[in-house]
This record gives structure tokens, C-alpha cells and sequence, in this order.
């Protein structure tokens, strides 16, 4: 199949489409979650929390149960959203979780309106880099940032996997990078780890697979879907190949 036959939009919503329903959006865990947030040392009693590109939004409700306070969720995909209203409404959540659709890319807040930026999964969009400066206005004094970015974790990796993600995503660092445009950007790095395989396979790789293999079996896939799998099946065997040359790592962050 020609990919220049499926246009960016088609692209993209087959691939909102294929993720849809699924407990993730990408690796990550609600334990991840609270480890990172545990770590955060001196937010204010109630703090203003913003959760950018939050897809079905885990997370935001892990947020929401552990803060206590309004917790505003954005993303671009409205049934992402829709299934993070439900999911709070039925956790009894849903006065503590504020849904906004909006591009990440065009958004728009006054300085100082938040105390912590959360981000798991989605600062590629940005890109690393330019989300932090972008963000970093929006923060109040001593705000934090606390986002996951895929990383190597060793040098040199081989040439497969190294292709790999200069296609994908030409930005990604070994984490001492990483840390180097944290500092660059204007924050003092709070602490950072990286998310065991399990994160991968568990809440992220393993569902999406079988979702696919369910599709497959229905039949009737349109040429865009057909393209997304067929990249998702890549990207999973890459991860399967060499998964211990990257990773997920959430970087905490506060702003000097």
C-alpha cells in the first residue's frame, strides 16, 4: 500500500480510532502515576493542575483521587474525553474533572496559572524541547512539570532500532540529554525514573495487540486503519527486539 494514498487526518483518526477503548493510551500505570506525584515535595494545599493530552485519561483520575482538587484534562480526540467522563463519573470523580478539547499546540493560558503541569505520553506532540519552554510561562512560581518521554537508555543503540526512531521521532535523547534541555528550559530537576518493560506490556502493548487481532478478524478494515496496524505491529516488534536500548521515563521537574 502507497501511504501517500491516506491523507494526516485519515491517518490520525484511524489511529485515535484503533486506541480508542483501550485502558491506555500508551505505556504507563496507575502506580507510575502516584510514584511520580509522591515525589513532587511542596505543592500548595490545593494546587492548579493542568493534565495535557490526557487521552482516556488514567492518570487524570489518578490525580484527582490523590490531590483532591479540579484536575483540567485536554486533549484533541472528543471520545478520549468522553471515556475519561464516564470512568470519573462512575469513580464518583466527576466534580474533580474538568474535560477540555483542545489542541495542545494552540493553547492559550495566562502566566502563573498553574502550579503543576502533568504529561504522560503526549510531549512528543510538542516535542521535548519546545513543549518545556512553551509550558514554562504557564507555571506559578515553584511550579512542577512532570511528563513522561520516550528515552534511550543506552548508548549506540543498533542500527534497526536506531532507524526506527529517527523516523518516528527524531528528537528522542539518552536521559542525561534529557536532564541537559530540562535545566536549558528553566526548571531545576526534581527526580526522574524510568517505568519498568511491564508498563509496556501490560497496560499498553498487550491490549493494543489483541485489539488489533480482534479487528483482523472482523474484516472489512479500511486502507487507513490497515496502515496505522500495520506501523503498530512494527513498532511492537521493535519494542519486543530491543527494548532494553529505551524506554519510558517520567522527569520531574520545577520551575527556578
Amino acid at each position: 500500500m502507497n501511504q501517500k494514498e491516506i491523507s494526516q487526518e485519515e491517518f490520525i483518526e484511524a489511529l485515535c480510532n484503533l486506541h480508542k477503548g483501550l485502558p491506555r493510551g500508551g505505556p504507563g500505570s496507575d502506580d507510575y502515576t502516584r510514584q511520580a506525584l509522591s515525589r513532587l515535595k511542596g505543592l500548595p494545599a490545593s494546587p492548579r493542575v493542568l493534565d495535557l493530552g490526557c487521552g482516556p485519561g488514567k492518570q487524570t483520575l489518578v490525580l484527582a483521587e490523590e490531590l483532591g482538587v479540579p484536575i483540567k484534562a485536554v486533549d484533541f480526540y472528543r471520545p478520549f474525553l468522553d471515556t475519561l467522563e464516564a470512568d470519573a463519573q462512575e469513580r464518583g470523580l466527576a466534580e474533580l474533572v474538568r474535560a477540555e478539547l483542545g489542541d495542545m499546540l494552540q493553547l492559550e493560558y495566562a502566566p502563573a496559572s498553574w502550579d503543576l503541569i502533568w504529561c504522560e505520553g503526549a510531549i512528543f506532540i510538542p516535542g521535548f524541547a519546545n513543549g518545556l519552554k512553551m509550558w514554562r510561562p504557564w507555571l506559578a512560581p515553584g511550579g512542577y512539570v512532570a511528563v513522561t518521554e520516550c528515552s534511550w537508555l543506552k548508548p549506540n543503540p543498533p542500527q534497526e532500532v536506531a532507524q526506527f526512531w529517527e523516523q518516528l521521532y527524531p528528537e528522542i535523547g539518552q536521559i542525561q540529554d534529557c536532564l541537559g534541555v530540562i535545566r536549558s528550559a528553566g526548571y531545576e530537576v526534581v527526580d526522574h525514573f524510568t517505568m519498568a518493560p511491564s508498563a509496556w506490556w501490560d497496560n499498553y502493548i498487550g491490549p493494543l495487540s489483541a485489539h488489533m487481532d480482534e479487528l483482523a478478524k472482523t474484516g472489512g478494515i479500511d486502507p487507513a486503519m490497515e496502515l496505522v496496524m500495520e506501523q503498530c505491529r512494527h513498532e511492537t516488534d521493535i519494542y519486543r527486539k530491543y527494548h532494553e536500548w529505551y524506554g519510558y521515563v517520567f522527569y520531574l521537574m520545577r520551575a527556578k
